[in-house]
């Protein structure tokens, strides 16, 4: 699994007694055949996000005979159960650490016969474990400037730099970081110069006319999200980026009118890369895309450069050579 303890944990299937109340914020999707899905977020926290998925219908044979792989029946419509259905339930944790104890209930609807429940659906706290657990591995990095403890976005990335072998080095930032010079923010970090201070962004091609592809970096061998790793001190230009992504595609590439390279929104960027505006890193992104790097910073004297770190006040130095093995983004000349 992965380092963020991304997992689903399948429950099987059960007889409800009382119908389902649905969360307010459920989103039902219609299916072309079979049950209606429902997500709801019903353990969000500051680092834990638990979304709960369920197909509801009615019981054409007894549970027990239901043999392996076979179709459920038609579903109630949207947002209706009714006592005896059988539901199929899909618990999605995301935020965590492989090994973290998280207890979850879910509680029946007010008004259940023999109930007093509260009408929705959540996910308690973690309960402490009863023995004592081991000491947390130790990991490169630093801690925050005040001495504090790392947060769970640097831990989470340092496990993941750790597991791909990376050498990795994380400094905390003032908060006026962005509002200073390149030159202050260089002296911060103990950079060699400003050349070295590095972003990462989520170009999209807005012509991309493969089908529906939102959130999909890739279809058919056509690229249509591209992380690029670019200097602040330089700009991109429109035609090399263009030939760099025509790059990527090889024999898939097709004519130069239908590419227009531009960044995508704030809400996007936030959703596929995982992280907020000035805080995206190659490390751990949300949804794996392919990687542009432009060439001047793989010469970089020092064979590093800075990016930022998961947090909006905290940045992370890569050693050069290392970025290259492990992501292998394509190196081109993309700035003027």
């Amino acid at each position: 699994s992965r380092s963020d303890a991304r997992a689903a944990c399948a429950l099987r299937e059960r007889r409800i007694t009382a119908p389902l109340q649905r969360d307010s914020r459920a989103t039902l999707v219609s299916m072309a055949s079979g049950p209606r899905f429902s997500t709801l977020a019903i353990g969000e926290g500051a680092d834990l996000t638990l979304r709960f998925n369920f197909g509801v219908y009615p019981p054409s044979k007894p549970a027990a005979s239901r043999g392996a792989g076979s179709k459920p029946a038609t579903s109630h419509g949207a947002g209706t159960s009714q006592p005896g259905d059988i539901v199929h339930v899909t618990l999605l944790l995301t935020g965590g650490f492989a090994g973290d104890l998280v207890s979850v209930r879910l509680l029946p609807a007010a008004g259940a016969p023999g109930t007093s429940a509260p009408a929705q659906l959540k996910a308690t706290a973690p309960k402490a474990p009863t023995a004592t657990p081991a000491a947390p591995p130790t990991f490169g990095g630093v801690d925050d400037a005040d001495g504090g403890p790392k947060s769970r976005v640097q831990l989470r990335l340092e496990r993941e730099g750790a597991r791909l072998g990376l050498s990795l080095t994380f400094k905390r930032v003032p908060g006026e970081y962005y509002e200073q010079s390149l030159e202050w923010r260089a002296d911060v970090l103990g950079a060699p110069s400003v050349e070295h201070l590095c972003k990462s962004i989520i170009m999209e091609n807005t012509r991309f006319d493969v089908g529906e592809t939102k959130l999909t970096p890739v279809v058919n061998g056509r690229v249509k999200y591209v992380l690029v790793v670019v200097q602040y001190t330089q700009r991109l230009k429109t035609e090399r980026l263009i030939d760099a992504v025509r790059t990527i595609e090889g024999d898939k590439a097709i004519g130069k009118a239908k590419y227009n390279l531009r960044l995508v929104d704030g809400a996007l960027s936030d959703e596929m890369s995982g992280f907020t505006h000035n805080a995206v890193t190659p490390l751990g992104l949300a949804c794996g895309m392919p990687m542009l790097i432009h060439k001047n910073i793989t010469e970089l004297l020092g064979g590093h450069f800075w990016l930022g770190g998961g947090e909006v006040d905290l940045k992370l130095r890569f050693d050069t050579a290392e970025f290259i093995k492990t992501f292998k983004p394509v190196i081109a000349d993309i700035c003027m």
